[in-house]
């Protein structure tokens, strides 16, 4: 049981200092030790918006072209 509300300290911490903008969504993911895509879902399920700007949403999209 411990654990359990421990992971959601966890969580709940690093969502607080994204959305406070101490940390990055790379370093939030970094800290829970999961993948980027799985902190936006995180992000998304408490109803905060991921702050990316346009300009880092086009170099995602020129990784993705890279690997497929």
């Amino acid at each position: 049981m411990n654990l359990r509300l421990s992971e959601k300290g966890r969580k709940y911490r690093a969502i607080q200092l994204y959305k406070d903008g101490k940390i990055s969504l790379g370093k939030a993911a970094e800290e829970l030790d999961i993948p980027l895509t799985d902190f936006m879902d995180l992000l998304h399920d408490f109803n905060i918006p991921a702050k990316v700007s346009y300009e880092d949403y086009l170099k995602g999209l020129k990784e993705i072209k890279k690997v497929w």
